[in-house]
């Protein structure tokens, strides 16, 4: 039973990866995508604010220095510890990992 546990954590973890892995990809298709789901996030915090809803900050799109700055931290604290250690279970997806650092 206890090997099927680890398989499931380690298929949980290859999904999360998968699902933020936008900066895997080279980086002028990465921080375009970025810059596509920051302004969906943008209008998602307006509709927020429209309804009468607790706006998500977050959310809110100020301008591409922030978004630069938000994706410096997400790729940073996040995106790449994640790819990382995904490439030391899988050492032929450490292409991916090192792409996330380049473009970080």
């Amino acid at each position: 039973m206890g090997i099927f546990i680890v398989i499931k954590f380690l298929m949980e973890q290859i999904f999360h990866a998968c699902d933020i892995g936008n900066p895997c990809n080279d980086y002028e298709n990465y921080i375009s995508w970025a810059a596509l789901l920051s302004f969906e996030f943008d209008q998602q915090a307006q509709i927020e604010r429209q309804r009468g809803m607790e706006v998500t900050e977050s959310f809110i799109y100020h301008d591409y220095s922030t978004l630069y700055k938000d994706q410096v931290w997400f790729l940073g604290n996040i995106v790449h510890p994640i790819w990382k250690q995904i490439s030391c279970i899988f050492p032929t997806l450490t292409a991916y990992s090192d792409e996330v650092e380049r473009n970080l």
